[in-house]
């Protein structure tokens, strides 16, 4: 039957068995953490974007790329305006061609109320 532990029972338990293990062990274990702390602790690679909120703390080759990924944004969006921009236009070219050749229906000389 599994008996639900309280964090206080958990942590006794841990302690009697860390006195069984052999002093080698303990030894080897304490080097393994050491290293692993020692990893941990040094400088990594932070991805750009994640690098944007810190303030420009970052060197000259991630500074290059952030402004060039900003002019690219930049870029991009102003495109997608021109673009919406063109497209939301009425196009009166066709009107035009139907005025000029009498191709238009005559419900468009009709007014309307």
């Amino acid at each position: 039957m599994n008996k639900k532990l309280t964090p206080r029972e958990l942590g006794q338990m841990l302690d009697q068995s860390l006195l069984q293990i052999d002093a080698d062990t303990l030894h080897r274990l304490q080097q393994i953490r050491s290293h692993a702390l020692a990893a941990r602790s040094q400088s990594r690679s932070v991805p750009l974007l994640a690098a944007v909120g810190q303030g420009f703390q970052f060197g000259g080759e991630h500074r290059l790329r952030y402004w060039m990924a900003s002019l690219l944004l930049m870029l991009t969006l102003l495109a997608g305006m021109e673009y919406w921009q063109q497209n939301m236009q009425p196009d009166d070219a066709e009107a035009d061609i139907g005025i000029l050749t009498d191709d238009l229906p005559i419900e468009v000389f009709v007014e309307h109320d």
